[in-house]
């Protein structure tokens, strides 16, 4: 058994997890795998028709709908646009039917006398991330026992990819490394890393939700 000090440049890059929604990997959901039609979701018609009482120039605005896990009804979330329409929608929702947290977006485009326009689109989910405030900082090298099964990279330079299952609350619930180092040592040190580590939760349309995290950038999308 000896002791070496390894290089960790490889491990400690952690992609692009950071705070701001552009530098976490923010993009569109992909579930629903296809997105529902207006009016499965909406009575699209008696929509459309209380839209056509407001009045003033065209305007555009996106709400969400936020499914909780077990739920028919979603929350309505304003994005971009007045509290004004989501009465109307609130009244014009139709059940789904209850599955896991998912979310979709209505687009309204109404005013300006033309006749409103409803669409729906993708919500956006955020994989959760390192919270760089709080312990973010990770070691640049460490030292570590070699045994005598262990591997060890050519190059000195170890590439780890661990995996995190992290709470909406950014604690983190399960760590497990999905690509070794070949070093047993190092592969715990790492671990114990991310285990104590607190993390920005994963958000759907901004809401806190549990998610996975990934060290490589390649986080599970929704």
């Amino acid at each position: 058994m000896k002791q070496i000090l390894l290089s960790l440049a490889v491990i400690v890059a952690v992609s692009a997890a950071s705070a701001s929604a552009q530098q976490r990997g923010c993009a569109d959901t992909h579930f629903p795998k296809h997105l529902p039609a207006v009016n499965t979701v909406l009575d699209s018609a008696t929509v459309a028709a209380e839209l056509a009482k407001l009045q003033g120039p065209r305007i555009e605005m996106r709400y969400g709908l936020f499914f909780n896990a077990g739920d028919s009804l979603p929350v309505i979330l304003p994005l971009s646009g007045g509290h004004e329409v989501i009465p109307i929608l609130n009244r014009s929702l139709r059940p789904q039917k209850p599955s896991d947290v998912w979310a979709v977006r209505v687009h309204v485009a109404v005013g300006g006398g033309n006749a409103p326009v409803l669409a729906i689109e993708r919500a956006t989910y955020c994989p959760p991330a390192p919270d760089t405030h709080i312990g973010g900082n990770q070691q640049t090298s460490m030292m570590v026992q070699v045994e005598p099964d262990d591997r060890m990279p050519p190059s000195g330079r170890a590439r780890i990819l661990v995996e995190v299952n992290v709470t909406k609350n950014g604690v983190p619930v399960r760590v497990r490394i999905i690509q070794s180092s070949g070093i047993r040592d190092l592969d715990e040190q790492v671990l114990r890393e991310f285990q104590v580590k607190r993390y920005l939760p994963a958000l759907l349309e901004g809401v806190p939700i549990d998610g996975v995290f990934r060290n490589d950038g390649y986080s599970p999308m929704r």
